[in-house]
């Protein structure tokens, strides 16, 4: 499932790192939440690469190097290759380092779920 969609809280680490609150508790736009304290990494974090719109066709764009959970959210530090081997993956990091670029999204395999409060799921 590739939906939640999560204004990026990014913090720049240096020259092509940078810290991101990919997903957190909030509402999504089909009223769905997810539980940081649920997240299961264990596969992802054997081939953690990051993605552009989760298309697995196309070289990823960076590398999550590190990834965490806490009661805030979903977080990793992404780190984006050498300037000048994959001139897209350039391109996106300037537009996130510039402001241009302000939202993540996350895929996921929900393991378990019920019916928001809300009644919109």
């Amino acid at each position: 499932m590739n939906k939640q969609v999560c204004p990026t809280t990014m913090t720049s680490l240096g020259d092509r790192k940078m810290a991101f609150t990919i997903s957190t508790a909030a509402i999504d736009r089909d009223g769905d939440t997810i539980d940081p304290r649920g997240w299961q990494l264990d596969n992802y974090r054997r081939s953690p690469v990051v993605f552009w719109a989760h298309d697995h066709t196309q070289p990823p764009i960076g590398k999550a190097s590190n990834l965490w959970s806490d009661a805030k959210g979903l977080h990793a530090t992404v780190e984006f290759p050498p300037t000048g081997i994959y001139p897209f993956a350039d391109q996106v990091h300037d537009l996130v380092k510039t402001g241009f670029l302000s939202a993540t999204s996350v895929g996921f395999i929900p393991k378990e779920s019920r019916p928001s409060k809300t009644g919109q799921a």
